[in-house]
């Protein structure tokens, strides 16, 4: 990743995606589908949970 990245804010990370978030030191924050303004509001306001765990996979090459 090139970018300058510390935080991102998903409903969920399958395997691929966590493990390179994981691997790149960037914290990442389950959020429900709510408007950017109100998910970065709750981010500031430590009200979301960060994702320490694998969700399920979203295609087939992870089976």
């Amino acid at each position: 990743m090139n970018e300058k990245i510390d935080v991102i804010i998903t409903g969920s990370l399958g395997p691929n995606a966590f493990k390179i978030i994981e691997e790149s030191g960037i914290k990442a924050y389950k959020c429900g589908n709510i408007a950017i303004k109100s998910a970065l509001k709750k981010l500031k306001n430590n009200e979301l949970d960060e994702i320490k765990l694998v969700g399920p996979s979203h295609n087939k090459m992870d089976q």
